[in-house]
């Protein structure tokens, strides 16, 4: 029979040190022991556990992150570089790494790794048990580089890899600022137009006793009706909003992946 799937739990600890204290949210699988080390909790440093239960620990959960970002993997995969280069062991090596943990998630990742290695023979194996943080590429080049003896080879070019990708994404989002804003300005300019100006020009053709044209009077009905429901305004909003928070499972669906297919492309 195959294993019941490990239960994730939202953990809160607080890290005292010198007066001063910060709270570490850790979303983790792994025993309370597991998620205390993920904490990265230093040596001078005094660490207790929040108590998070009822609805507290349901909100949290249900709408915690199931991912790794960008930026914590490329410290992930440096960090376990520099540790194989001296030699370290792969707990020792995750200790180095979960205070560059930026994510309740990837620190609960950690914490199931340092967990669960005595039961898992190889790194590889471990990390294929978390997608969300580790795909599928990264999976088979640290299986190659274990069979190689080569795994911190493979963690370094794993980082220059990641590094690259959060290069190319800060590029992306970076061309996204002026299509944004032309974007908002052009959202304005519509609500001044239909809001403000078009019902001028109806007062006037009402002036002259003149009947719009069809297409002009269509659109003065509709927002006519939307002025009288103004609710239906947020619709379209929170349909944008529900693909995006769906993006995958739509993407995954076979008429999406045909009407895609079918797009026309512009060369």
């Amino acid at each position: 029979m195959p294993a019941a799937p490990a239960l994730w739990s939202f953990r809160v600890f607080v890290i005292r040190h010198r007066g001063r204290k910060r709270e570490v949210e850790v979303f983790s699988p792994a025993s309370h022991l597991g998620a205390r080390f993920a904490a990265g909790k230093a040596d001078d440093e005094e660490l207790s556990e929040k108590k998070v239960e009822g609805f507290d620990q349901w909100l949290r959960t249900r709408f915690a992150r199931r991912s790794a970002t960008t930026g914590e993997l490329e410290k992930f995969y440096n960090g376990m570089a520099e540790a194989f280069h001296v030699g370290a062991d792969f707990r020792s090596a995750l200790d180095l790494v979960a205070p560059g943990a930026e994510t309740p998630y990837f620190r609960g990742v950690i914490a199931a790794l340092y967990e669960q290695k005595g039961s898992v023979a190889t790194i590889s194996g471990l990390m294929r048990q978390f997608p969300g943080a580790f795909n599928n590429v990264a999976v088979s080049m640290i299986e190659q580089g274990e069979m190689s003896g080569k795994l911190e080879q493979v963690f370094e070019k794993l980082a220059l890899m990641t590094r690259n990708k959060l290069m190319i994404s800060g590029e992306i989002k970076a061309g996204l600022y002026y299509p944004g804003f032309i974007g908002v300005l052009l959202l304005v300019a519509l609500i001044i137009v239909n809001f403000m100006v078009l019902p001028m020009i109806t007062e006037n053709f009402k002036m002259f006793h003149t009947t719009l044209p069809p297409a002009t009077q269509a659109l003065f009905d509709g927002l006519t009706f939307l002025s009288g429901h103004p609710y239906l305004a947020f619709l379209p909003l929170v349909g944008v909003a529900w693909a995006f928070m769906q993006r995958r499972w739509l993407l995954s669906r076979r008429t999406t992946q045909r009407l895609i297919v079918r797009l026309p492309k512009v060369v």
